[in-house]
């Protein structure tokens, strides 16, 4: 079924589910906040696991053991930039443990594991079309499960979603005006967290809302296109390993199964900061998603060595740009690669 966004999907599963408040949500460290906040706004508690180095995945072995000591009932399992997460060993595990398993494959449909799709791979699946997503509609999710009670549960749930665009935009206004005055009015970190999620609750209309029909139209008229964009993203992803497979400092990922790269995602050992500079200043779109979430939750550093490590490390580039503009990447790497090997 189609919602509005990719958060909006992950809200609309969790309150479907019709868990207790305050019940934990298992996320990867590293993953998109505004996943983290549709917890937050169905009154649940976010928790957070740490990634793998190799996939940027979560730690599964982590993973398995929060489930026993932190009574964790429902895992938000990413398949973070486009790599595939390993989401059926997770159940597998998982099997006698009564725990849900959410699959965002946001960043990743078209991707593939043993014979399984992404988006088809947990107890139900959300996937997005928002900005920058491989079938870009300038917005939208959609719910997966083959649950016929909880997509009629979800229905239930969409079908109160605020769909006026004019009061959705009202409502962020309401919300950046209050979420100001937080900063200032309030300075002690625990009571700042408490009080601001208090206001994303109280305010969670802002981002949360149900599909339009130009964006159904907008859907319509890309879905044919999604072998295409996947093969295009795995293409250039493969490109980008090949050249930079020679460079020194730089460690490469090591996905599992075929991945749909969202983001081109790799670590350098040393300078970092310089060579996304480097990157930038030649006109490719490189980042360094994304911040470790437990940062906003003041937990200690120490707990989550991998992601930080990522988070320190870590570039993005966008293959999702036009054929010009990727043959001026594709240069422009070239021509850094050569430097670094010098």
């Amino acid at each position: 079924m189609l919602v509005g966004s990719g958060t909006t999907a992950i809200y609309v599963t969790l309150e479907a589910l019709d868990l207790p408040p305050g019940f934990k949500i298992l996320y990867p460290d590293v993953t998109c906040e505004t996943a983290v906040n549709a917890a937050v706004y169905a009154g649940l508690s976010p928790a957070f696991g740490d990634v793998e180095l190799s996939s940027f995945n979560l730690d599964l072995d982590q993973a398995v053991r929060l489930v026993h000591c932190q009574d964790v009932g429902v895992i938000v399992a990413t398949h973070i930039f486009g790599h595939v997460c390993d989401i059926p060993r997770l159940r597998e595990r998982l099997a006698n443990n009564g725990v849900f398993v959410l699959e965002d494959a946001a960043q990743a449909y078209g991707g593939e594991l043993r014979g399984s799709k992404a988006g088809a791979m947990g107890d139900a699946s959300i996937i997005s079309f928002g900005s920058g997503k491989l079938l870009d509609c300038g917005g939208g999710g959609a719910i997966l499960t083959d649950s016929d009670e909880l997509c009629d549960r979800c229905r239930h749930i969409a079908r109160g979603l605020q769909r006026d665009a004019a009061r959705t935009e009202q409502s962020r206004r309401d919300f950046m005006r209050a979420m100001f005055t937080l900063t200032k009015s309030v300075r002690e970190p625990t009571e700042f967290r408490r009080c601001r999620d208090r206001l994303k609750r109280e305010h969670r209309n802002a981002y949360l809302c149900g599909i339009s029909d130009a964006r159904v139209d907008a859907l319509s008229r890309k879905f044919h296109t999604l072998e295409e964009t996947a093969h295009r993203h795995r293409q250039r992803a493969d490109a980008l390993h090949g050249i930079l497979s020679g460079a020194p400092d730089l460690v490469l990922p090591k996905p599992i199964g075929a991945s749909v790269p969202w983001r081109y995602s790799f670590l350098v050992r040393h300078g970092r900061d310089d060579l996304l500079d480097a990157l930038i200043d030649r006109g490719v779109r490189a980042t360094r998603y994304f911040r470790p979430l437990h940062t906003e939750y003041g937990e200690p550093d120490a707990i989550y060595p991998n992601s930080m490590s990522l988070y320190d490390r870590i570039i993005n580039i966008d293959v999702g740009v036009d054929g010009r503009a990727w043959r001026d990447v594709r240069a422009a790497i070239e021509e850094l690669v050569e430097v670094l090997v010098v």
